[in-house]
């Protein structure tokens, strides 16, 4: 249904609908636009910018992704922005003196097959390294650290070195990369218009892109690299300072080759007005040497959308799209594909995206020419159960239905990359393409597998899952178990909440007097439940048992709480059903456990 409304669309921008609607008559300065696997194109797409925030290397929801990318080539779109660091919770790796030690194995691979699956539909990836989020106070972010990677040279090198260059290298040259980002937003980091509680200093960010353009354009000659910033910091129009000017950026860090390619603005009306908007202006009125991409602006179009409006006047999202294009500008890439804060999703930016492809095709379609795929995963699995009391019992996995090869059909070769806990699982392979999975002592844990597939231009792809030992009988007997919840945030499912991962959530809708409940299978006698917080978190709430999941009686009330991690310990209670249900919440946005752990044994 969703092609067939671009379609219609753009036969009707074809007709003349969008002509006298307020956008200025003009062409397209080829020029203008950026280099791309040997052609000059429009950056035409949005934003998407993650599936589940800062895990996307490590947790990739192959599924989600790729119906992303398929929303935005149905458009007529060209490009996503991925944000792939964040905020260095997941990665990449430090050590103990918070030195960058390298890439997860599995982040790398899920990486290239991204791009695989996205340059396969006819879009490319603007991959955003880092965000002014690595110094906010969020779940699994060392503020210190990552201070310290900004500002110690030593840190951003180690980075450089073995985090960087790896990615770099593995993706040189491949066709799907439009460029690498270095940060989002780094002024939300600095002293005065700053919003992160600790803050560092202009110097440090210049030096840190300075030094890690550099790295990029030694490693791979044709990349090119940006930084997404407010206007305000990329021109020295109307008193204001390019803070990215190649001069600055070179005396900041001494690197020569380590200068932007572009620029990337972004503009929200209730914030700017017309001094810093570039839709109130063509690009050439910036006196800016380089291309200039509007990398993030409200998909609902520059207008009040209930968040507050200071520009004089209005853009539609056609009218914005298309304003951009044909006033000098390089790209256009909305906010969001997700649509999880407001400013619209896929369907708002449709109008817009379908407009430049079919006004302007010659400069809204990728060369997609020179790509050999990765095998695609065809059958994810995220976890594997293993009883404790079956020692030694083999679980089979038939890899030749995980993994498929455009080129190779299932005739691929497999390799187990990595055991989290070797001596807890065994993992071996069969000559005839079959994983046999055992637990080699009775105790309960979990460990990280990566089973990769390798076809005959030696792509590959990675198979990545967690092995839970459990006790059917006691521990947390929460794990796994069927739940249900009164509402859903997408993409925060209700069955993150008990997956035995503390990088996956749920999240309610932004109201109070809601609840998640667990089906424990079974009657339990229970005296202990953990909730694991994440920002949005229960100042007021009760923990609720039921025998029936129609009956209940309260176990814990908890009033005045202030999030992170409740240990709730009680008398022992018998229950099969476990609720908690939100009354008042702490903070704008709704209910929000990243774990919903409930101990005790099994009475029958």
């Amino acid at each position: 249904m969703r092609r067939i409304y671009t379609v219609l669309l753009g036969a009707l921008l074809l007709a003349g609908c969008v002509t006298g609607s307020g956008v200025p008559e003009g062409g397209v300065d080829p020029d203008a636009l950026l280099p791309h696997n040997g052609k000059r194109v429009f950056l035409n797409g949005m934003n998407l910018a993650w599936v589940n925030f800062a895990n996307d290397l490590t947790q990739f929801d192959e599924a989600r992704f790729t119906r992303a990318v398929d929303d935005v080539a149905s458009a007529g779109g060209n490009v996503l922005r991925w944000w792939l660091h964040v905020n260095g919770s997941k990665t990449p790796l430090f050590d103990e003196n918070g030195m960058v030690v390298g890439m997860p194995e599995e982040a790398l691979i899920n990486l290239k097959r991204a791009l695989d699956i996205s340059f396969s539909r006819g879009v490319g990836l603007i991959l955003c390294l880092w965000s002014f989020d690595m110094l906010q106070p969020q779940s699994g972010v060392n503020q210190a650290r990552n201070l310290r990677l900004i500002e110690d040279e030593e840190v951003t090198r180690s980075y450089i070195e073995n985090a960087l260059v790896p990615m770099v290298r593995m993706l040189k040259r491949h066709p799907g990369v439009i460029a690498w980002e270095v940060f989002n937003e780094p002024e939300g980091m600095l002293p005065g218009g700053g919003w992160t509680p600790r803050r560092t200093e202009m110097q440090y960010v210049q030096r840190f892109i300075n030094l890690v353009a550099g790295a990029i354009h030694r490693e791979d000659p044709d990349a090119l690299v940006t930084c997404g910033s407010g206007m305000a910091y990329q021109t020295d129009v109307g008193g204001m300072i390019n803070y990215y000017r190649d001069d600055r950026l070179v005396a900041a860090g001494g690197d020569p080759e380590g200068t932007l390619d572009f620029y990337s603005v972004h503009f929200y009306p209730q914030h700017m007005d017309e001094s810093v908007s570039p839709f109130h202006h063509p690009a050439s009125y910036w006196q800016l040497d380089k291309p200039i991409v509007v990398a993030e602006f409200p998909a609902k179009g520059i207008r009040e959308i209930g968040f507050g409006f200071r520009p004089k006047t209005s853009l539609t999202t056609e009218e914005a799209y298309l304003w951009l294009i044909e006033n000098g500008y390089a790209g256009a890439l909305s906010w969001t594909w997700t649509g999880h804060d407001g400013f619209g999703n896929i369907y708002d930016a449709a109008p817009g995206i379908s407009a430049v492809a079919m006004r302007y095709p010659e400069y809204a379609r990728l060369n997609r020419e020179g790509l050999d795929l990765s095998p695609k995963v065809v059958k994810p699995i995220s976890h594997l159960i293993l009883s404790v009391n079956e020692v030694g019992k083999a679980e089979e996995i038939d890899l030749r239905e995980v993994f498929e090869d455009q080129e190779d059909g299932d005739d691929l070769s497999y390799e187990v990359k990595k055991v989290g806990d070797p001596a807890l699982v065994e993992v071996s392979l069969t000559k005839d393409g079959k994983a046999l999975v055992r637990l080699k002592e009775a105790r309960v844990g979990s460990s990280d597998v990566l089973i990769a597939a390798k076809d005959s231009g030696m792509n590959e792809s990675g198979l990545y899952f967690t092995v839970h030992a459990l006790d059917p009988d006691r521990g947390n007997i929460a794990l796994f178990k069927p739940v249900e919840a009164s509402s859903v945030e997408d993409p925060n499912l209700p069955e993150y909440v008990n997956d035995g991962t503390l990088k996956t959530r749920w999240s309610s809708l932004y109201e109070d007097d809601e609840y998640i409940q667990i089906d424990l299978q079974g009657r339990f006698r229970i005296e202990r439940i953990v909730l694991h917080w994440e920002v949005a978190y229960g100042k007021d709430y009760d923990i609720l048992g039921s025998l029936d999941g129609k009956a209940w009686f309260p176990i814990v009330q908890v009033r005045g709480g202030d999030g992170d991690v409740d240990e709730l310990s009680f008398d022992p209670v018998e229950v099969s059903y476990v609720r908690m249900h939100g009354i008042t919440r702490g903070t704008e946005w709704g209910f929000s456990l990243w774990e919903m752990e409930v101990y005790g044994e099994r009475v029958e």
